[in-house]
């Protein structure tokens, strides 16, 4: 006789990227697993990564689901809510008053975190008068794995997705990486600027929290970023 099998609950999230409607469950003991491997290194960024990315495949209950082309805010958002109905929904975080320098435990309600997004962020840059380039996000590795100006700009080439030229119309997919470098180093000091805009104001996980700090009264409003931050 088979032994029974305990049916998790199901909720929905939707993915800020795409908008994309999707169902999920909670970790299992299995992704704890694989969490907690992850965790005896915590010198290996890609390694978490990877456990991240394997674990949302797991939970999100959408035929051929595949985490590994989304941006990483994606990513921390859906592992966030992962988190949240796994675990709980309250993380308590240590933060450091700039006055006294004093640790106050704050607690965040996780279900309240969202992605953010600047108001000026866009993926379409003018160039010039007639030439302009639309942009597409890095996904989750290639943007915790940038440690010389050869990966930025490699980054930055798997990021173009099309250059236009008034009229005319050139899809990335269709030149070599050599081509596209020589085309971001014929740009003016000015010009780049305005593609690192665009990864300067991607969208981010963010939530706002009022401070008070128990040991000397200062209050401020403090922006929590970034997964890691939410479970400091």
């Amino acid at each position: 006789m088979a032994l029974p099998k305990i049916n998790a609950p199901i909720y929905d999230l939707t993915i800020p990227s795409t908008q994309q409607q999707v169902t999920y469950r909670p970790f299992l003991v299995k992704e704890e697993k694989i969490l907690l491997m992850a965790n005896q290194d915590q010198d290996d960024t890609m390694g978490m990564i990877r456990a991240m990315r394997q674990i949302i495949n797991n939970c999100i209950l959408v035929d051929n689901f595949d985490s590994e082309s989304l941006p990483l805010f994606d990513i921390e958002y859906i592992f966030l809510k992962l988190r949240a109905k796994s675990v709980g929904e309250l993380s308590e975080v240590g933060y450091q008053c700039p006055k006294c320098e004093s640790i106050n435990k704050i607690t965040v309600n996780l279900d309240e975190v969202e992605v953010t997004t600047n108001e000026e962020h866009t993926n379409q840059v003018q160039l010039n008068d007639k030439i302009g380039v639309i942009l597409k996000y890095p996904d989750m590795y290639s943007i915790n794995n940038t440690t010389s100006v050869e990966d930025i700009m490699k980054i930055l080439c798997n990021c173009i997705d099309i250059i236009y030229d008034g009229d005319e119309v050139h899809n990335a997919s269709d030149y070599d990486i050599t081509d596209l470098i020589d085309f971001i180093d014929g740009l003016t000091q000015q010009q780049f600027q305005k593609l690192q805009e665009f990864f300067e104001t991607m969208p981010k996980l963010s939530h706002d929290i009022d401070y008070h700090c128990k040991s000397c009264g200062h209050e401020q409003i403090l922006v929590i970023e970034g997964l890691q931050n939410f479970f400091a």
